[in-house]
């Protein structure tokens, strides 16, 4: 989040991909009777190392103190970090080819504009799912950080939702009352907390298998310090919001590397907490790679001394590791904790999706170290990088993300989504690739843990608006039935500040469909231009676990509104 962010004032009008290659996709929406195949290139085995992280200390969020805005913000230090194989120069000269070779573009049917939410918009034959609470989340000035932008986090158990942004932790119950917090960060991990550091992107999931909400921040090291980040942990000891916590803290740099960890993405399986991060020089902000760290919950959920694993530079198809990459979220007892990645923010276009598995991962609490492979598979689509997105008042000046960001592994299926650049309807504009599929693995031989051997069944299409409307920063969660609920940001240059709208689809709908035939809808109307040079980096959302929430889901997200920046949080159903 935090490093980056000041390196993109400079280069806010532009985009974030290279020169396109010609010929490209297919349109979107079209249902089929079945889905096309998919090519897999190569396999590549990660190798991986260990580690121990000894318990900290605990903390009872009943106890702790709530934030106020008197408090001291501190800011965060002004690293320039560089996109790979990226330059300001290179930005403008493909921002440029963007707007003059939209034939070059993937290309989407074209997909209406959203309609207002009045009390009337849904009925019991509803095209998307039910929205059933929206209410305001955490702001800029509550925040107490001075820093933008978020950095969005949610997560639920049913009862209780969790929100999350840079410097603080607020539990709601379904109402969207607060319930406890909001709580700065550092009085949260005051057990492994260092004074005079900040936190930034914060990453909340509740593990459903095991009843526990999981934690997880960067400790960031102040201004001029030169040094890497720790990532900190914390567990519940029970599925009650108010337990106790277990704290944990590692330092990024594990190795000793002189680098730091960012944009990182939580997940789980039944028997480790998965966090993965891009790294980058402390030095220069130069692009280093990227790592995945396992955390036995075993020994986490207790209190323990834990030991814990680390993958080293998962690649892409590209010959280099990957620049974003998300870990699964995964309930139940499945054989892999699948990661995915792609080719985002390398600037080609391309249709290839990468695809890891980490099996056997009941060696993470017993000390030893997964099996980690990774496969390079074609989609159906091709994507590129998307160009910054449009506000009034502001063209070109949204941060758009890159790469997908929180992923699911739900009834067998992976669930991925990413912002892209796209023709839609004869516009040159931001849009979503989404997709789903079913990850492949060997067959389990004696002594030999399963291997990843690819993609089966791909749901894959594109969202977008055809007039002119931006479409940026989505996140995809599934339910347990093969529907899904899609977030995401929305803005224009003439009259769409941005603003959070979604989409969704039930298992009935056509392959490859979204909203029926494209229905979407606002749940906040943005009121304002952002004009911090960084908007959102992320959304967030979290299925409600167990038969008793069947089908409710919870999403957050950034808009424009009377503070610097604004989040909201919603209720859907997709049932």
């Amino acid at each position: 989040m935090r490093f980056r962010k000041m390196r993109w004032y400079a280069v806010a009008a532009v985009p974030v991909a290279g020169l396109l290659a010609a010929g490209l996709a297919t349109a979107p929406g079209q249902a089929s009777v079945s889905h096309p195949a998919t090519a897999k290139v190569g396999k590549v085995r990660l190798s991986g190392k260990q580690g121990r992280a000894v318990f900290k200390g605990k903390i009872n969020v009943a106890n702790l103190p709530k934030a106020t805005p008197s408090q001291i913000r501190q800011q965060p230090r002004s690293l320039p970090v560089d996109r790979p194989l990226k330059s300001a120069s290179r930005l403008a000269a493909y921002r440029h080819y963007v707007l003059t070779h939209p034939a070059n573009l993937p290309k989407s049917a074209a997909r209406p504009a959203p309609a207002k939410l009045t009390t009337g918009f849904l009925s019991s034959n509803r095209p998307i799912p039910k929205l059933f609470r929206s209410g305001a989340g955490i702001n800029f000035s509550q925040s107490g950080c001075g820093c933008t932008p978020p950095d969005q986090a949610v997560a639920t158990n049913g009862k209780y939702v969790a929100e999350g942004v840079n410097n603080l932790l607020t539990f709601y119950n379904t109402s969207l009352g607060t319930v406890y917090g909001p709580f700065q960060m550092s009085a949260f991990f005051a057990p492994v907390f260092h004074s005079g550091d900040f936190g930034s992107d914060p990453q909340i999931t509740y593990d459903a298998t095991r009843g526990r909400w999981l934690i997880a921040w960067l400790e960031v090291q102040p201004a001029g310090a030169g040094a890497p980040d720790f990532i900190d942990l914390a567990v519940s000891s029970t599925s009650a919001i108010n337990s106790t916590y277990f704290e944990y803290q590692i330092a990024s740099n594990v190795s000793g590397s002189t680098d730091f960890c960012d944009y990182p993405t939580a997940g789980y399986d039944s028997n480790a907490e998965w966090v993965s991060c891009t790294t980058f020089s402390t030095a220069d902000g130069s692009f280093q790679g990227n790592r995945v760290f396992g955390f036995a919950l075993k020994q986490m959920t207790a209190g323990q001394s834990m030991p814990f694993v680390w993958f080293y530079n998962i690649p892409t198809d590209l010959g280099v590791g990957a620049y974003r990459l998300s870990p699964a979220t995964e309930d139940g007892t499945p054989q892999a904790e699948f990661i995915t990645a792609s080719d985002a923010g390398f600037g080609v276009t391309t249709a290839t999706q990468t695809l890891c598995a980490l099996t056997n991962t009941a060696a993470v609490p017993a000390g030893g170290i997964p099996k980690g492979t990774c496969d390079f598979n074609g989609m159906p689509l091709a994507y590129d990088d998307p160009i910054a997105a449009d506000q009034p008042g502001s063209s070109g000046s949204v941060y758009p993300g890159v790469g997908t960001k929180q992923i699911a592994y739900r009834d067998g299926r992976l669930w991925v989504a990413m912002p892209i650049a796209i023709n839609c309807g004869g516009n040159v504009e931001d849009g979503i690739w989404w997709a789903d599929f079913i990850p492949q693995l060997t067959a389990i031989t004696s002594g030999y843990p399963q291997s990843v051997n690819g993609i089966a069944d791909p749901e894959n299409a594109y969202w977008c608006y055809n007039n002119d409307l931006d479409s940026y920063l989505p996140s995809i969660e599934p339910d347990s039935e093969g529907g899904a609920v899609m977030t995401l940001s929305l803005s224009n240059d003439t009259s769409v500040f941005p603003s959070l709208a979604y989409t969704g689809r039930s298992a009935t709908d056509p392959v490859n469909s979204m909203g029926g035939v494209g229905v979407s809808a606002y749940y906040v109307i943005g009121s304002s231009t952002n004009t911090t040079g960084r908007f959102g980096d992320y959304s967030a959302c979290s299925l409600a676990p167990g038969g008793g929430y069947r089908g409710t889901e919870w999403c957050a997200g950034e808009f424009g509104g009377a503070d610097v920046w604004n989040t909201q949080v919603a209720g859907f159903n997709t049932n």
